[in-house]
């Protein structure tokens, strides 16, 4: 009798998990995102990928790793998931992510693919994050003050917060 229940409760087992894969790839085929746990996304689809150098979008990014075109076009390149966020909306043209990248914090309908190895050839970094995106330079407007500091590589907060109390005294 229990040989009989643990048989049963295998074909049990077993079942649902094959409708649990059939519902699964049903997703899959419509193009839904797949969520884990902690807004993770584990598979993405319905993305073409664009595999070709000749292709518009890749020669405009490459340009943009020299300065010369950075300031001729006025934009650059954002490299990395961090930099991407942190940057507003409407300053981002394009959102280049290497194939099967998925991420739920960027833009879906500013999103182009390319394969692996055109997003390789366009990366600064070694160890990269799989996305990038090209967006336009903001230029400050004329600063006129009597005073002014100058920062750079702050490492403690609590540094900068000492030469702003400072400097207001």
């Amino acid at each position: 009798m229990t040989q009989l229940r643990s048989l049963s409760l295998l074909k049990l087992q077993q079942t649902l998990a094959s409708k649990f894969i059939m519902a699964l790839s049903r997703h899959i085929l419509d193009g839904a995102l797949i969520k884990a746990p902690y807004s993770k996304v584990l598979f993405c689809c319905n993305m073409d990928i664009i595999v070709s150098e000749d292709n518009k979008l890749y020669k405009r990014a490459s340009k943009l790793k020299d300065k010369k075109y950075r300031d001729e076009s006025a934009q650059y390149l954002i490299e990395g998931l961090r930099g991407i966020i942190d940057t507003p909306d409407e300053d981002i043209e394009v959102i280049i992510a290497r194939e099967g990248f998925c991420d739920t914090r960027i833009n879906e309908s500013k999103v182009v693919y390319f394969s692996q190895k055109l997003f390789g050839k366009l990366c600064l970094t070694e160890n990269t994050s799989g996305v990038m995106a090209i967006a336009s330079q903001r230029y400050a407007t004329e600063f006129v003050s009597d005073y002014v500091i100058y920062l750079d590589r702050i490492r403690d907060p609590g540094n900068m917060g000492t030469i702003i109390r400072t400097a207001v005294a």
